[in-house]
């Protein structure tokens, strides 16, 4: 029986890579290039992480397997939802005076269609593990190990919310990633105010939260929980801490984080991060079989549950520099280098994919360093964090090298689900809408709330929510919709699609929309309703702005982009191909990321499943 590693590097940029090669760089990457071939490997469309990877795991299309984009939306309420997954409470609870126990779990239900090609694979009895593939939450029962990642929420629910404590006035306040709050010194102690969970044995879900101090230890703090101490020094990261929420009726629910203390004088600045999922008491299903994640614990040591650990908002927000971001992202690195290494160390046959998150974040932050006519770019800023991305790419061509010393005999595939190009200027979707008379405002309208909010919907015949979608407010559909099916709906969407197209950006003479996709043209398969009614395929520079993501309508269309998320990938998929390398000799001169899972069951001669769209990658296959 053979050998298959897949090496999944998300977001890895083929103009970066052949650059780093032109320069002598990743010689291990190289290796595979000049042994098996390389090729840039065609993206879905859009070009986001949870729609490619689904692609991916089920070599289909959107249209098959249901995820278009990081968010849909509800057509009842027209409000948001997490497309990856989303959870249900228990069905059955007894309930006696103030206490409620319940007699079944929670239920998390799957967005994502389709079968994953390891399932096929495990079944003909050939050994299979994969490790932190992006939309693989909830874990679906196989016949082999599986350790979930994107979509894996913190144990509060969400995907991600950091806290943050300042004793400095000006500091404090909201913010999209998490909330800074002002708290002051008693002395040299902190009681920190914790985010709280609903008791689920109570009847009124009182909140718990864990009992948390810091205590000021001449120029570091110590932080501790209940009998867990952690110290940490100013620029510092702490390591992984406990943290223990103790619920009615002897129940307990805990987790993991981790602790990075900015400064201590003259004001306490002390970030927190999202509290990871114990992998020992699971507050929702991490891997299967259920007690893989445990054991991978108990190999590595304390890790990061969360699906995007990497916590990008915080560094958007001034809240983190970059030297911190950094130091976090390399310890993700290195934590899911030790899950790679540790499966390496046990692969005698079958198969391996592992899937590497921080190339993406770390090209989403850094962007700016690269692109010199980025708003965001600052010479100062360049100059010292020039090398980041490249230092990165050498990292992970050392992790190449390490799977081919480890299993020289094996089939190796490195892949990217995209690339990345700059993200300069931010397009609010639903502003240009309501300028062009699609959307109705309310009086009211102060520019910060959701969209469902702010417009009057009778009067609103499309609007954007997402990354890349527009919809209509269409009869039969929509709560409150104003737009009939059939000549009417199409005429609008011609008439949408033909002014996105003309539509220059005044500042710069350039065209913001490449191509308003209508669903049809890309997508077919029984979840095609689901989809946006419009694809938009952004220009190099562009990309929907954060707010429309979730509804919002700005006072500008256009406005720069000056974050630190410099660089994205949510534009026209052919601008951001990702990679494809192995050691293998590949024969497909134009490969599409749907083209992995029928190469993979092809290598070992299991039956192609019939609903996969791809073909084969190999020269011989």
């Amino acid at each position: 029986m053979s050998k298959l590693i897949v090496l999944g590097l998300d977001g890895l940029e083929p103009t970066l890579l052949e650059r780093y090669w032109a320069e002598g760089a990743c010689p291990h990457l190289r290796a595979l290039r000049e042994r098996g071939g390389y090729r840039r490997l065609a993206t879905t469309i859009p070009a986001e992480s949870p729609v490619a990877w689904s692609s991916f795991i089920t070599g289909q299309n959107p249209g098959r397997h249901g995820i278009f984009d990081f968010l849909h939306r509800d057509p009842s309420s027209y409000l948001p939802r997490l497309s990856i997954a989303r959870t249900e409470p228990p069905q059955r609870t007894l309930d006696f005076g103030p206490w409620r126990m319940p007699l079944s779990p929670p239920r998390v239900i799957a967005g994502r269609k389709g079968t994953p090609f390891w399932h096929a694979i495990a079944a003909a009895g050939i050994p299979a593990t994969v490790v932190r593939v992006p939309v693989t939450y909830p874990p679906e029962p196989f016949a082999g190990r599986l350790l979930a990642s994107m979509g894996v929420p913190d144990l509060h629910g969400t995907q991600g919310a950091y806290q943050y404590w300042t004793t400095d006035a000006a500091a404090a306040g909201p913010g999209r990633g998490g909330d800074a709050m002002l708290v002051q010194w008693s002395g040299d102690v902190i009681d920190l105010p914790f985010r709280p969970l609903p008791d689920p044995f109570r009847q009124d879900a009182r909140p718990v939260a864990p009992a948390v101090r810091v205590r000021r230890i001449g120029t570091a703090v110590e932080i501790a929980c209940g009998a867990s101490r952690v110290e940490i020094s100013p620029g510092a990261w702490s390591p992984w801490q406990r943290v223990v929420y103790r619920l009615s009726l002897a129940g307990r629910a805990s987790g993991w984080v981790r602790w990075h203390l900015r400064s201590l004088g003259p004001h306490l600045h002390l970030y927190c991060s999202p509290v990871n999922i114990d992998p020992d008491r699971p507050a929702a299903p991490l891997s299967h079989p259920p007690h893989y994640a445990a054991e991978i614990k108990r190999a590595i040591g304390p890790y990061a549950t969360l699906g995007m650990a990497e916590d990008t908002w915080v560094l958007n927000e001034r809240r983190m520099d970059e030297d911190a971001f950094i130091a976090h992202c390399y310890s993700l690195l290195d934590e899911r280098t030790r899950m790679f290494d540790f499966e390496l160390a046990r692969l005698e046959d079958g198969l391996l994919v592992c899937v590497y998150d921080q190339p993406d974040r770390l090209q989403h932050m850094f962007w700016h360093v690269e692109d010199a006519q980025h708003p965001a770019h600052r010479t100062d800023t360049a100059q010292r964090y020039g090398s980041v991305l490249r230092d990165l790419y050498a990292y992970l061509d050392g992790i190449v090298g390490r799977a081919l010393r480890a299993h020289p005999d094996a089939t190796l595939v490195v892949m990217s689900d995209h690339g990345c190009k700059p993200f300069r200027r931010a397009f609010h979707v639903n502003r240009w809408l309501a300028e062009e008379g699609y959307v109705t405002l309310r009086g009211d309208y102060d520019g910060e709330r959701l969209h469902c909010e702010d417009m009057v919907l009778a009067g609103t015949r499309a609007y954007a929510m997402g990354l890349v979608g527009i919809y209509l407010n269409l009869r039969g559909r929509e709560s409150q919709a104003t737009v009939s099916i059939g000549a009417e709906a199409n005429a609008l969407k011609r008439e949408l699609a033909d002014k996105l197209e003309r539509l220059i950006d005044p500042q710069t003479g350039e065209r913001v929309v490449n191509r308003a996709i209508p669903r049809e043209e890309v997508y077919r398969g029984p979840h095609l309703p689901d989809a946006p009614d419009l694809i938009l395929a952004y220009n190099f520079g562009y990309r929907a702005s954060w707010q429309t993501a979730l509804g919002g309508v700005p006072r500008v269309a256009l406005e720069d982009n000056l974050m630190a998320w410099s660089g994205d990938h949510c534009i026209d998929a052919s601008l951001v191909p990702g990679v494809l390398l192995s050691n293998r000799a590949l024969g497909n001169e134009t490969p599409h990321i749907m083209d992995i899972a029928p190469s993979v069951l092809a290598h070992f001669s299991c039956a192609l499943d019939v609903a996969h769209e791809g073909r084969s990658i190999w020269r011989d296959g």
